[in-house]
């Protein structure tokens, strides 16, 4: 079995995807230190004055989680975000399928910013079709750091292989996971080819845009 696990992040790119699309079970790992820059409370998206970051504002307390972190509500930070989607993405192929699916998600109180992270991710899965299985790492009986806890978590989870960005191989070692019965690799990631609005396509992005522009089926480049 394929075990992937990746932080919760406000509207992913679109290697989160692809992982959770290869993977058998995926982990959303929501019990991990709360971080103001590594997006888990901010994304990128296209106008047509160039890329725009959408953040989520934060109540800030030194060493919580991203589960316990919470969206400070009232800043009115949904409405902000809805507006801003709407405004530059209502010209877009699939806007009105794409915002009826995300807009009531964002626009409901949501108790910490991994919640509201996790709901949004498992309507895109859904939406996907993606046939895997979601799990919360505060939902597992796991402790551990880095390479420790990926580890326990795989092995909690019964994984014969661990799929893994390339990001974390400065920490992991394949002959720690092969004395467990795991095998490690590392995703591939193939970025969709598709038509973006406003010009000159732009990289980086949230996969909105491409959900966006092309609606909510698979990429090609994944099959």
């Amino acid at each position: 079995m394929i075990v992937a696990i990746h932080q919760p992040l406000y509207l992913p790119y679109y290697g989160f995807f692809q992982k959770a699309a290869q993977a058998d079970t995926f982990v959303f790992l929501d019990n991990v230190q709360y971080s103001n820059n590594n997006w888990q409370d901010y994304n990128t998206i296209k106008t047509p004055q160039g890329t725009m970051r959408l953040r989520v504002p934060v109540e800030v307390r030194f060493g919580q989680k991203i589960c316990e972190a919470r969206p400070r509500d009232e800043l009115r930070w949904a409405a902000k975000h809805k507006k801003v989607i709407e405004m530059n993405y209502r010209r877009a192929k699939h806007f009105e399928e794409v915002s009826s699916s995300i807009f009531g998600i964002i626009g409901s109180p949501h108790s910490s910013l991994a919640e509201l992270n996790v709901a949004l991710c498992r309507e895109f899965i859904r939406r996907m079709g993606l046939k895997t299985n979601l799990v919360l790492a505060s939902s597992l009986q796991v402790s551990g750091k880095k390479e420790g806890l990926v580890i326990d978590i795989c092995k909690e989870l019964k994984a014969t292989e661990y799929l893994s960005g390339r990001g974390a191989a400065a920490y992991q070692q394949g002959d720690h996971f092969t004395e467990n019965g795991i095998e490690l690799t590392y995703l591939e990631p193939k970025e969709p080819s598709y038509k973006q609005l406003w010009g000159t396509p732009a990289a980086g992005l949230s996969f909105l845009d491409y959900f966006m522009n092309s609606g909510f089926r698979r990429p090609a480049e994944w099959e």
